[in-house]
């Protein structure tokens, strides 16, 4: 299972799961997930890198992933990862609607926050697998 998107919350925040070597096109098949989610309402969105072989280079550079982050319904684009140098980078291209978190569980905090925040829904925390 290269990769993998389930809802944490639906309607809100939708996860996207990589393992092993993350491709480029699988990447784009992620971001066109999530636009397709953000097509009629607000969207928080989380991918979850902690269990693949790092983040693919490419990734700052596909048009897909700067049409998400600057889509007028998304509202975060968690990454879950180690940290690295590109973190940085990546906060600095998305005007604040990007954030990079070490670990899941702090990651989704942050997204139930944001969703109170927002829409005044208070989401109760589930038991994540992986």
């Amino acid at each position: 299972m290269p990769f993998l998107s389930t809802w944490v919350h639906e309607p809100y925040i939708l996860k996207t799961y990589f393992s092993g070597r993350v491709s480029g096109s699988e990447l784009k098949v992620s971001m066109l997930e999530y636009l397709g989610a953000a097509q009629t309402q607000p969207m928080y969105f989380m991918m979850d890198f902690l269990d693949a072989d790092g983040v693919p280079n490419e990734m700052l550079n596909m048009p897909a992933i700067l049409q998400v982050i600057n889509h007028a319904n998304t509202r975060w684009l968690i990454l879950v990862k180690q940290e690295s140098a590109s973190s940085y980078m990546t906060q600095l291209l998305s005007r604040d609607k990007v954030k990079t978190y070490r670990d899941r569980e702090t990651a989704l905090a942050f997204l139930r926050a944001m969703v109170r925040i927002d829409t005044g829904e208070i989401l109760e925390k589930k038991a994540e697998k992986s």
